[in-house]
């Protein structure tokens, strides 16, 4: 789906996705830049409210999601399930950092690379990644070698050592602790 729509004097068309983008933002920086706190007689504010909250809501339960899976690596970790291991730290990773873009406003991009969301971080809230990239480039490829034997040229549950998954297991915890560190500054702004 997409809309035709004249922003700043230009035509330009944009798919839903990016319109829900856009708008959040805009409601994000109007509450922000505005300290508001709608009253229930502002329809509009009860409007940009609503959404607001809802954007919260859902990184919030990516968050959750996210420290979900983290637990359960660390699970198939103590059960040597080590492929698992590597998948559920990945995920961990990828809905840590979609929580914090949500948090910030904007609908992260429907991907697996790490690396790609990294960068949108980076671009778009203007903070550098540089204490997690190395985090990144090691857990990446694990999505898809840890699942499918193409990738991994071979089984994947044959891939995965315990070292290995130890070493893994790391990543989210630390990528996660980096995002909390985001996370409390931008709020107390």
């Amino acid at each position: 789906m997409t809309l035709r729509m004249k922003y700043d004097g230009e035509w330009v068309i944009l798919s839903f996705s990016l319109l829900a983008t856009f708008i959040q933002s805009k409601i994000q920086k109007h509450l922000f830049a505005n300290d508001l706190h709608p009253s229930k007689s502002d329809k509009e504010g009860i409007i940009i409210s609503r959404l607001y909250h809802t954007v919260n809501d859902s990184s919030h339960a990516w968050y959750q999601q996210g420290t979900n899976d983290i637990s359960t690596a660390r699970r198939m970790l103590y059960e040597d399930i080590y492929y698992a291991c590597a998948l559920f730290a990945h995920q961990a990773v990828e809905k840590i950092m979609k929580s914090v873009l949500l948090d910030s406003g904007f609908i992260p991009q429907k991907t697996h690379d790490l690396l790609s969301l990294g960068r949108t971080i980076e671009v778009e809230l203007r903070v550098s990644i540089d204490p997690i990239i190395d985090y990144l480039r090691d857990i990446n490829p694990n999505y898809t070698i840890s699942k499918c034997p193409d990738a991994a040229i071979g089984i994947p549950a044959d891939m995965f050592t315990k070292k290995r998954a130890e070493e893994l297991i790391h990543s989210p915890e630390k990528v996660t602790s980096w995002c909390d560190q985001y996370l409390h500054l931008k709020r107390n702004w």
